[in-house]
Formats: C-alpha cells, sequence, structure tokens
C-alpha cells in the first residue's frame, strides 16, 4: 500500500495525547490522504477514527 506510512502515523496519533502529537500534522496527512488515497484508504481510515463509544441519535430538544 502507497500510503502506509501515513496511515499508520494516523493510527498511532488518533487520540493526540502523546507528546509530539500535532494537529497541524495530523491534519495535513489526512489532506494528503483525502486528495491523494483515493478509495483504497477509506476502510484503513474507518480503523483509525472507529472507537467502541455508542452514542444515542435522538437529539435532544
Amino acid at each position: 500500500m502507497p500510503f502506509e506510512q501515513q496511515i499508520n502515523t494516523l493510527y498511532q496519533m488518533r487520540f493526540l495525547n502523546n507528546e509530539g502529537d500535532d494537529i497541524d500534522v495530523f491534519t495535513s496527512l489526512l489532506n494528503e490522504l483525502a486528495y491523494n488515497g483515493g478509495n483504497n484508504v477509506i476502510l484503513d481510515l474507518c480503523s483509525i477514527f472507529e472507537d467502541d463509544i455508542e452514542e444515542s441519535s435522538r437529539l435532544m430538544t
């Protein structure tokens, strides 16, 4: 996979809780994948942003 290094970096930075994690670097990598990655990176991006939190889809008024 041509974008394996960028995807691995995003996966390690996904919580931005380590020293040296930078939102600008994270955003830059996401933009690079968005413009150059194509549909083949979608599953990898899903694995980066998947979490175990379930939220109600109901709107609270």
